[in-house]
């Protein structure tokens, strides 16, 4: 199973790299299998890393999919996702950092693939999944919307009428209104990271 996946280092960051023959399902079947014996040795801390993929066609599930294996250790800092892209319409896809002084707006369920950096500002008309820190101002719409991201330090987050200044940083977590209240939680603990368990869905 290892020999179906390359880890390369290329100017300090860690490429993970499928082979050409993979499937999406055997991508993340190896993938799993290798970054549970690496975390279980810390060869994960601080660890930034590009998943290169570019063979194998992805929709927007199967990137949060991926997301959700990623996400199992904390240590990780995804930069760049590169793969053959197939997405749905009932989601968007963004690739880069939300700089200080940048105001974005999203119209759909969104995936953003980087930053939501401090000083700047995202509104969502729908859930927003971040693959990366969110340190800036998240605004969603509806009431049934949700933010996940790999890392939230010290953001502002506004669903509907609730609003709420989180303090500290946490990782892997979920904000959302359950029972008129706000509320934030992590998805998963070390214990459910090591053995590769995860209690998160991703439904819109």
């Amino acid at each position: 199973m290892q020999q179906n996946i390359i880890f390369k280092n290329v100017g300090g960051k860690i490429y993970i790299i499928g082979k050409d023959s993979l499937t999406f399902d055997s991508f993340l079947k190896s993938l799993k299998s290798r970054l549970e014996k690496l975390y279980i040795k810390d060869d994960l801390l601080r660890t930034n890393v590009v998943i290169d993929i570019k063979n194998i066609s992805l929709d927007c599930k199967q990137i949060l999919n991926l997301f959700d294996v990623l996400a199992m250790y904390g240590n990780i800092f995804v930069s760049k996702i590169i793969y053959n892209e197939r997405l749905t319409k009932n989601i968007i896809l963004h690739e880069g950092n939300i700089r200080a002084g940048e105001i974005k707006l999203f119209s759909n369920n969104t995936l953003l693939i980087g930053n939501i950096n401090k000083g700047s500002k995202v509104i969502v008309n729908g859930n927003l999944y971040v693959i990366g820190k969110v340190s800036g101002m998240v605004e969603m719409k509806n009431i049934t919307n949700k933010l996940m991201a790999a890392s939230i330090d010290n953001a502002f987050v506004k669903i509907c009428s609730f609003e709420k200044q989180i303090l500290g940083t946490s990782e892997n977590g979920v904000i959302k209104i359950e029972q008129n209240k706000m509320i934030e939680e992590g998805f998963m603990d070390r214990r459910d990271r090591i053995y590769g368990k995860s209690n998160c869905s991703y439904i819109w």
